[in-house]
């Protein structure tokens, strides 16, 4: 019942408590020397790792609950991370590289590593998020080419939708995007200020 929030301008991130009554009450603050603006954190399913994607840091890092470190990982201007497999693997994605990398949560050891910049497959302008769900599935949102891609387990494009552009299916500057249950997705849409719902499978909207 906690809420964890990445502070940029803090230079730390931060966690609240969640009432019965959906109000928040202030947990506790993480700070690190190593932290220079997080972006983005993701909390393992027990609550023992945080992993944060450190922007001004350049770096992926996995905390431990009490605040320590337990790795750090270079990545130019992270802003997107995730965990995948069970969380036997951190994800994350570096604005200046326009990369995805693959890491062994363990160890913080690199497994993979895809993407460069451009227009086709495996390319990336801004990819500022990532996430996956239960089943190994990988979004990417590209918030300068407007596209979300889904990935492979070795985070290679298997298809993807949208683009910048004044259709309903398209986007202006998509900075995450969720996948949902029953193939249903998430796509928050930032400077149409809206919130889409995307059905995968036939590709249409079912809610914005």
């Amino acid at each position: 019942n906690k809420i964890y929030v990445a502070n940029y301008v803090g230079k730390n991130f931060l966690a609240f408590k969640v009432t019965n009554h959906y109000q928040l009450t202030f947990h506790r603050e993480y700070t690190h020397p190593k932290l220079g603006g997080p972006e983005n954190i993701v909390v393992s399913k027990d609550g023992q790792r945080i992993a944060v994607a450190d922007f001004d840091g350049n770096a992926v890092s996995l905390f431990q609950r009490d605040g320590g470190l337990l790795w750090s990982h270079h990545s130019g201007g992270c802003h997107g991370v995730a965990f995948l497999d069970d969380e036997r693997y951190v994800l994350a994605t570096g604005l200046a590289d326009r990369n995805i990398l693959k890491l062994e949560t363990a160890t913080g050891e690199l497994v993979t590593k895809v993407g460069s910049p451009g227009w086709g497959k495996d390319n990336y302008l801004w990819p500022t998020c990532i996430s996956t769900n239960d089943n190994n599935q990988i979004v990417v949102a590209d918030a300068h080419t407007g596209k979300v891609s889904f990935l492979d387990a070795d985070l290679h494009t298997v298809s993807c939708l949208g683009g910048n552009g004044p259709d309903d299916l398209l986007f202006n500057m998509p900075y995450c995007a969720r996948l949902l249950e029953r193939d249903k997705l998430l796509v928050i849409d930032t400077f149409r200020a809206r919130l889409v719902w995307i059905d995968r499978a036939t590709r249409s909207i079912e809610k914005v």
